[in-house]
């Protein structure tokens, strides 16, 4: 077994966005959990603000991947958090997009979690697994009762208004949730 590649995200012209929407490219991967061979299809798909990456193990649980504002869902920290949800019998759709700092935080982030929760559907209650500033959407994961783990989320700097959002979207939660940060993150 070896790890497999990671998916590079790429720009699309809008003329190639329309394309991809009409004909998404279906990627299978085969891959081996518990000595148990799993079939996963990867397909790239249009979310409104930004793309997405679907990896459909034919589940009907979801985990949603909300990648840091310069993190990208396949760098190190969130490929395994995938590997690790498709390995619990779950698709995942990760977010595939890159901050810009000309935009209110909260609303970036919520915009493109709000769409990823609409394309998985309501199947049940999806998994949220954010990084650094998607933490922003821990509000959101509060409001719908979704489990979720949060991975460097934004809390040190008590009294920052992002901050602030993000430790009372914690504190409201009801489903579980899991923190995963230092003392020597910002």
């Amino acid at each position: 077994t070896g790890i497999a590649p990671c998916i590079v995200a790429q720009q699309h012209s809008l003329r190639q966005a329309a394309a991809d929407r009409a004909a998404p490219e279906v990627t299978a991967k085969a891959r081996t959990w518990d000595d148990h061979p799993v079939r996963v299809a990867i397909t790239q798909v249009d979310l409104g603000p930004c793309r997405g990456v679907i990896h459909d193990r034919g589940s009907d649980r979801w985990a949603i991947i909300l990648p840091g504002a310069n993190y990208p869902p396949d760098a190190p920290l969130l490929w395994f958090a995938r590997e690790v949800a498709l390995a619990a019998d779950r698709n995942v759709l990760a977010v595939v997009d890159t901050y810009d700092r000309d935009r209110d935080a909260s609303t970036w982030v919520t915009e493109r979690a709000e769409a990823a929760l609409r394309h998985a559907g309501s199947s049940g209650r999806p998994l949220l697994v954010a990084k650094s500033l998607t933490s922003l959407a821990a509000p959101l994961a509060a409001r719908l009762g979704s489990p979720a783990v949060w991975l460097t989320p934004l809390i040190g700097r008590g009294g920052t208004s992002v901050s602030d959002a993000v430790t009372a979207g914690l504190a409201a939660a009801t489903a579980p949730c899991l923190l995963v940060g230092g003392t020597a993150d910002p």
